[in-house]
């Protein structure tokens, strides 16, 4: 795989976003690899890992694949770029998957399914567990 991208010459992180935009994520996800492994210090690299790494959290977390979603955090996390937006993802990640967070995304779910009474007396759960969160007193609110 290495020797197919530097024979064409191609920058890998290009490679990778290009797989990505084509929704095509094993293979970018496997290049991407190869290519940090290869090149840690390259920016653009490490952001277009990161970001298939970001996608296939996604699809895990939509198809209930919790512990494969952990461990694409993991990888995700140990990557490290200056990068506002991605700095932004990791953190709702690390929210999102905290499994004690649970009592959250049930109360979000009563919420969506319309069943505000369930819903309100989750958030009131939360807000004793979470008193400083943010987002559980504005969806509390709301």
């Amino acid at each position: 795989m290495k020797n197919i991208i530097e024979e064409e010459n191609i920058p890998c992180s290009k490679t990778v976003f290009q797989l990505r935009r084509e929704g095509n994520l094993d293979d970018a996800l496997n290049i991407g690899r190869v290519c940090y492994e290869n090149n840690k210090e390259d920016v653009r690299t490490a952001k277009s890992l990161a970001w298939v790494l970001y996608d296939l959290i996604k699809k895990a977390k939509e198809k209930n694949e919790t512990e494969k979603a952990n461990e694409y955090l993991k990888e995700l996390l140990s990557i490290n770029v200056e990068d506002d937006l991605l700095t932004q993802k990791k953190e709702y990640l690390v929210n999102e998957l905290n499994p004690d967070r649970d009592i959250v995304r049930k109360a979000k779910i009563a919420y969506e399914q319309q069943n505000y009474k369930e819903a309100l007396n989750l958030y009131r759960q939360a807000i004793q567990i979470f008193p400083e969160d943010e987002q559980v007193n504005i969806s509390m609110g709301w």
